[in-house]
C-alpha cells in the first residue's frame, strides 16, 4: 500500500471522531435546553432526531455518490456542511430560537451523511485483507467511541460558559479534518461507477434480494441497538438531572462510563477475542437485555454506576462486530451502496430512540422504559442467533 494511503487511514480516524459528537455532545446538555427554551422532553429529543432523520434518508444518496465520484469527494464537502450547521445551531440558541435550532440541526444531519460510514466504506476499500479489515474497522468504530465518551464531558464544560456553546465546538472541528483529507485525497483507492440513481438503487434491490432474510435480521438488530442506545443514554440524562440532582461536568463523567467501556470492549475484541462476528453481537445484545431488566429490581446505585458500564460493553461487542459483517458481505464495487444503507438504519435507530424514551417517561415511568428496552433487546438477541449466520453473509 502506499505510504499516502497509510496516512490516510489514520486521518480517517478523525472523522467517526467529528461525528460522534453530533449526538452525544448534546444528550447531557438537553434537560438544560428544555429550561432555557421552555421545550417539552419529546420536544427535546426532537433535537436529536432532527440530525439523525435526514442521515437516515439522505445516506443510501451519499452512498451513490461516494460510488461514483470516491470517497473523499464526497466526505468534504459533507463535513463542512455538517460544521457550518453546528454554527447556526450556535447562533439559532444566541437568539433562543427552537425552530432554528431544528433547522441548523437538520443542516448538519445532511453533512453527517458524507462522515462515518463513508470512513468505513473507504478503509474497507483500503484493506483487503479480512483480518487487517477487522482491526481498521474497530478502530474507526474506537475512535468514534472514543469521541463518545469525550463529549458529554466536553459538551458540559462548554455549557457552563452558556448553554449553547457546545454547538460552536463543530464548525472548530471540522474546518481542519476537511482540509486534511483534501491534502491527503490521492491516497484514496477509488472504485467509481458511473450509473443512473436509477440503476444503483436497482442494485440496492438486488444486493439485499440475494441475502434478504441475512441482511433483514442484521439490519433489524442494529436498528434495535442503537435505537436501546440513544435511548437510555437519554434515559440516564434525565434521570441524573431529575432524581439525583446531577449537573455540569460531573454528569458528563457518568454519561461517559458507558461510552468509555464501549471504546475499550471495542478495541480488546476486535483484537483478542476469537469467536465470530455473530457471536459477540447475540452475546453482546443478551448482556445489553440482562443489564435493564435486571436494573428494574435492584437499587438506584446500580443503575447509576453499573448499568452504565454493563451497557456499554454490550455494545463494544455488538457495533464493531456488525459494522464488519455488513462491509464484508459485498465487494469493493458494491461497499457504498449497502454501508449506506446500513448507516441509514443506525440513524434512524438515534433519531427513534431518543424520542422514544422521551414518551414513555411522559406517559408511563421509567421501570416501564427498562421493561421496553430490556425486552426489545432480548428480542435482537434471539434474531440474532437464529437468523444472522456469519458464513452466510460474509460469503
Amino acid at each position: 500500500m502506499k505510504k499516502q494511503s497509510h496516512f490516510l487511514a489514520w486521518a480517517l480516524l478523525l472523522v467517526p471522531f467529528i461525528w460522534s459528537l453530533s449526538n452525544s455532545m448534546i444528550i447531557p446538555i438537553l434537560p438544560r435546553i428544555q429550561q432555557e427554551l421552555g421545550i417539552s422532553k419529546v420536544q427535546a429529543g426532537l433535537i436529536i432526531s432532527a440530525l439523525s432523520t435526514p442521515t437516515a434518508i439522505l445516506l443510501p444518496l451519499a452512498g451513490f455518490l461516494s460510488d461514483r465520484y470516491g470517497r473523499i469527494t464526497i466526505m468534504i464537502p459533507a463535513i463542512l456542511l455538517y460544521g457550518l450547521g453546528g454554527l447556526v445551531a450556535g447562533l439559532a440558541g444566541a437568539i433562543n430560537s427552537y425552530i432554528l435550532l431544528l433547522i441548523a440541526r437538520g443542516i448538519q444531519g445532511i453533512g453527517a451523511t458524507g462522515t462515518s460510514l463513508l470512513a468505513i466504506s473507504l478503509a474497507g476499500d483500503l484493506f483487503q485483507d479480512p483480518q487487517h479489515r477487522t482491526k481498521v474497522i474497530g478502530a474507526l468504530e474506537s475512535s468514534n467511541s472514543i469521541g463518545k465518551l469525550i463529549s458529554p464531558v466536553l459538551g458540559s464544560a462548554a455549557a457552563l460558559l452558556f448553554w449553547y456553546a457546545p454547538f460552536f465546538i463543530y464548525p472548530i472541528l471540522s474546518l481542519p479534518i476537511a482540509i486534511l483529507l483534501f491534502i491527503l485525497r490521492k491516497g484514496e483507492n477509488k472504485a467509481q461507477k458511473y450509473c443512473t440513481l436509477r440503476q444503483y438503487f436497482q442494485e440496492l434491490y438486488e444486493l439485499l434480494r440475494k441475502k434478504f432474510l441475512l441482511y433483514l435480521a442484521s439490519f433489524s438488530c442494529i436498528l434495535i441497538a442503537v435505537m436501546i442506545w440513544f435511548g437510555t443514554l437519554f434515559f440516564l440524562s434525565e434521570i441524573m438531572s431529575e432524581r439525583f440532582q446531577i449537573q455540569g461536568i460531573t454528569k458528563g463523567l457518568l454519561l461517559s462510563v458507558p461510552v468509555f467501556t464501549l471504546a475499550l470492549t471495542s478495541f480488546i475484541a476486535s483484537r483478542y477475542l476469537t469467536c465470530g462476528l455473530a457471536k459477540r453481537t447475540y452475546y453482546g445484545l443478551g448482556l445489553i437485555s440482562l443489564t435493564l431488566l435486571a436494573t428494574i429490581v435492584l437499587p438506584d446505585s446500580f443503575l447509576l454506576y453499573v448499568t452504565v458500564g454493563l451497557i456499554g460493553i454490550g455494545f463494544g461487542l455488538v457495533l464493531p462486530s456488525m459494522n464488519t459483517l455488513i462491509t464484508s458481505s459485498v465487494d469493493i464495487k458494491e461497499r457504498g451502496v449497502i454501508t449506506a444503507t446500513y448507516g441509514s438504519i443506525r440513524a434512524l435507530g438515534s433519531a427513534i430512540g431518543p424520542v422514544t424514551v422521551g414518551a414513555l417517561l411522559v406517559a408511563t415511568n421509567e421501570n416501564m422504559v427498562l421493561i421496553c428496552t430490556g425486552t426489545l433487546a432480548l428480542i435482537a438477541t434471539f434474531i440474532c442467533y437464529f437468523f444472522v449466520n456469519e458464513q452466510e453473509l460474509m460469503n
